[in-house]
C-alpha cells in the first residue's frame, strides 16, 4: 500500500501438472516499463514490470488439461 512506485518486479508461474501450455497465451494487464514477457519454458516470467502505488497487474495465461 502506499503512493510510491514499485520498481524491477519479476513474477514467475510454474505449468500445472498434467496440462499443455498454450502457446502465446501469456498476458500481462496494468503494471508499466519495460516489461518483458518469456513463455518459452517452465516456469513461465515477467521481468521489469513497474507498478504505480494503488494500482494492479495481472498475468495471465491458459493451459489445456491433458
Amino acid at each position: 500500500t502506499g503512493t510510491a512506485a514499485a520498481t524491477g518486479i519479476s513474477v514467475s508461474d510454474g505449468i500445472p501438472a498434467n496440462t499443455t501450455y498454450n502457446a502465446a497465451s501469456l498476458t500481462v494487464t496494468g503494471g508499466g516499463g519495460g516489461v518483458v514477457t518469456d513463455d518459452t519454458g517452465d516456469p513461465l516470467t515477467v521481468t521489469g514490470a513497474v507498478l504505480a502505488g494503488g494500482a494492479s497487474m495481472t498475468v495471465e495465461f491458459d493451459v489445456t488439461i491433458d
